[in-house]
């Protein structure tokens, strides 16, 4: 009997030793873990990894000075809890990231945006905090055994949902198959080597005349060098859909969304099933069925983040991505960079310089997949011309006062004139790259290759995110959308062709298929509610919301 009692108790003594040491990491986890999860398709995860072995080897050094100071490993474990609590949450306060109510708490005493007083609050707490662990003498395990459990819970619900959304992700959404396909139809080329099928979004790039009439820019140069390359150039097309995950995942699926998202509720936000949609799309699926490889170049923006491709390229890292930048943002080093900056050092915002090494990571590796034996399909997503505005005209770097994000429209942080000035900068330089690109990817290999160029929705300097009626509707759909079509009967091509009839076309050109083309129709949807969506119509050569 005193063995088994001795058993027990040393079992017992091995687990609270286990609980101190866990419990820490747990805590400097958590606000990753938090981050990532209400960022779930729009951070991918490999940005999550530095951050974590960067918290976690700070924990254990800061465990190790505090073990040095109480040589208690139950007060070491409190203390360095009590510093990470502190510490990632400063951010959340001095920002107001918060819910309503404690807003308001924090608002009326004055610590919301100013770093003194709370600066001032954080240390007293801090410092009366490590006074009570260190006059704790009985109850320590017991506090370690409260802050372990604490810190598993609030863990487990964000936790939760990343697993949940990475599982979903590997699944796919049903589609229903086009009933005008014939149903004994398949790929065929007709014995002739498959081409090479490159299809490049540029992000929120802008059709001429949309380009001459709201930015006062003349784009004619770029589009002559597009004909000359032999591309036909759409010159009044226009997307369907305003939003990137929406426009996507209709042309990948060349269909509109109305039947695929029956079963979404309205008013739902959740943008899983467009992630799954384009991650699993018709497209890729037959195109895959007829030995093509799917080639994926990293985006930045999760949901065009296949990395289950057969091929999935992404920049080497090293620089500061959006996951850093929204952790500076909600920790103490939001206080540090203030700082810094205020005493003349210059400080260059987290996210900006991750977003240049992607776009010309996508630029430079298009011709080097060009060199590998096919056939392939390469889908690769360019953020750009789109904010935030990285280059200048001669691709220098450019980084703005604000923090990086990918916001759009009436979203967008710097000024009507910021936005007109960087957006016309980064697209001259997006050109000057494309004119490199384009006859690299030609030359690579003795079949020509299909190229499809293509802007998800046009520039948002005029858009009202949640307001169909204050939008400029016009600007914000009007596209480039230009072909390269090498053998292929160019007058079944059209001016007003739109994305959703793109891989209609090409399958029906190349593969012998006969899928009829779409009427081309034009919906807008809210931030907030992507599935409602509003009908729009031509009026007079203008795009207007259906009454």
């Amino acid at each position: 009997m005193y063995n088994i009692r001795m058993a027990k108790s040393r079992t017992r003594r091995v687990f609270q030793i286990i609980l101190a040491l866990v419990t820490p990491v747990l805590f400097s986890l958590f606000p990753i873990i938090s981050i990532k999860s209400h960022n779930a398709l729009d951070i991918p995860p490999n940005d999550a990894l530095r951050p974590a072995v960067i918290a976690i080897t700070a924990t254990a050094v800061t465990m190790v000075i505090f073990w040095f100071v109480s040589r208690n490993l139950h007060k070491t474990s409190a203390a360095t809890s009590l510093t990470l609590l502190l510490f990632f949450s400063y951010g959340h306060v001095f920002g107001g990231f918060l819910d309503p109510l404690t807003y308001t708490f924090f608002n009326r005493v004055g610590l919301i945006g100013n770093h003194v007083p709370l600066m001032m609050l954080w240390v007293s707490i801090w410092l009366f905090g490590l006074w009570v662990i260190h006059r704790i003498n009985k109850t320590y395990t017991q506090i370690t055994s409260f802050l372990a459990i604490l810190a598993i819970v609030a863990i487990a619900q964000p936790g939760y949902k990343i697993l949940r959304t990475e599982l979903l992700l590997r699944q796919d959404w049903p589609v229903k198959t086009d009933t005008a396909t014939p149903g004994t139809a398949s790929l065929s080329a007709g014995g002739n080597p498959l081409p090479d099928i490159y299809y490049v979004i540029l992000d929120g790039y802008a059709r001429a005349d949309i380009l001459k009439q709201v930015f006062d820019y003349d784009n004619e140069l770029f589009l002559d060098f597009l004909e000359t390359e032999g591309f036909y150039v759409a010159d009044q097309s226009r997307s369907n859909y305003g939003q990137s995950s929406l426009s996507l995942a209709s042309s990948l699926n060349f269909n509109y969304l109305n039947d695929y998202v029956t079963g979404v509720d309205k008013s739902s936000s959740d943008r899983l099933p467009l992630a799954r949609l384009i991650r699993h799309s018709r497209v890729r699926k037959m195109l895959e069925a007829s030995d093509y490889r799917f080639v994926n170049l990293s985006s930045g923006y999760r949901t065009t983040e296949l990395e289950d491709a057969d091929q999935y390229l992404a920049p080497s890292g090293g620089e500061t991505t959006s996951m850093d930048r929204l952790l500076i943002d909600t920790s103490f080093l939001f206080a540090l960079r203030d700082t810094a900056a205020s005493l003349g050092l210059k400080v260059i915002p987290a996210g900006f310089e991750a977003h240049r090494q992607r776009i010309e990571f996508a630029f430079d590796s298009l011709p080097r997949l060009a060199l590998q034996p096919g056939p392939k399909f390469v889908f690769v997503h360019i953020i750009a011309p789109h904010p935030p505005f990285v280059f200048g005209s001669e691709g220098e770097p450019v980084y703005d006062e604000y923090p990086f994000n990918l916001l759009d429209g009436d979203a967008f942080p710097g000024t009507r004139e910021s936005y007109a000035r960087g957006y016309v900068d980064q697209l001259i330089y997006i050109n000057h790259r494309l004119q490199e690109v384009i006859p690299a990817l030609k030359k690579a290999n003795p079949t020509p290759p299909i190229i499809i160029m293509q802007a998800d929705h046009g520039p948002g300097m005029g858009l009202v995110w949640n307001s169909v009626y204050e939008s400029d509707l016009d600007e914000r759909f009007s596209i480039l959308n230009a072909y390269y079509l090498p053998g292929a009967d160019a007058t079944l091509l059209y001016e007003s062709i739109t994305p959703v009839n793109t891989f209609r076309l090409l399958f029906n050109l190349y593969f012998g298929m006969e899928y009829p083309l779409l009427n081309d129709e034009f919906m807008f949807a809210t931030w907030d509610q992507p599935y409602d969506f509003i009908p729009l119509t031509l009026r007079d050569g203008k795009l207007v919301s259906n009454p």
